[in-house]
């Protein structure tokens, strides 16, 4: 497993650094963007433990540098405030976890963790290209059907209502709630593996089974 860890705040980043090679053989570390875009360019990351703010940069500017990639690294978000609007704004980006400053490494390899075989058989998706792959099999889909897959695989086996997803993919947006009807249609017709694991509780919402994937 492949770690980068992008910080502009150099003891932090070198105590973390550290900290994370006890655990892990193959820990790297950038102090601004430009530098993590090059080490992006040179070498496949599983994980990026990216900081929100690089000085004058945005971390999430880094997502620019994904759209190449065959397999774009799991980005954790560090930050020292967090807002609804800069979650919604992450999510959309594709940040896989939060996690706030000061923390204590032990929430942070909570995060950073081999595959398991139960992860294998999972639904993955590559954010850069609007694309989701079970095993050996992957689909295209629309921006706004990805939104609503990545939506219910971050709240897997939790019920989710029709409400609180409307507000996840158009976010501020006025729509009508038949328009978000048309494109879960469309998502469960082009992924039959996640409509047979999506549980509807009457009157309530919907529970997407992750576990029941086969």
């Amino acid at each position: 497993m492949r770690i980068l860890i992008v910080d502009d705040y150099a003891d932090f980043t070198n105590q973390l650094h550290e900290s994370l090679k006890s655990h892990f053989n193959l820990v790297d570390k950038s102090f601004s963007l430009l530098e993590a875009k090059k080490k992006l360019s040179n070498a496949a990351y599983d994980y990026i433990v990216l900081n929100y703010n690089l000085g004058n940069d945005n971390g999430l500017n880094l997502f620019e540098s994904f759209k190449n990639l065959n397999a774009p690294p799991k980005v954790i978000m560090m930050t020292s405030f967090s807002t609804k609007d800069l979650v919604i704004q992450a999510l959309n980006k594709g940040v896989y976890k939060f996690i706030e400053k000061p923390f204590h490494l032990n929430s942070l390899l909570e995060l950073i963790k081999t595959p398991t075989k139960t992860e294998k058989n999972s639904i993955l998706l590559d954010h850069s290209s609007f694309t989701a792959s079970y095993k050996e099999e992957k689909f295209k889909l629309t921006e706004i059907e990805f939104k609503i897959l990545d939506f219910f695989i971050e709240n897997a086996n939790k019920l989710v209502t029709k409400d609180e997803l409307h507000e996840y993919v158009y976010s501020d947006q006025v729509k009508a709630l038949n328009v978000l009807n048309t494109h879960f249609t469309n998502l469960k017709s082009k992924l039959p593996i996640f409509a047979e694991a999506l549980k509807t509780i009457r009157k309530k919402g919907y529970i997407f089974e992750e576990d029941s994937l086969k």
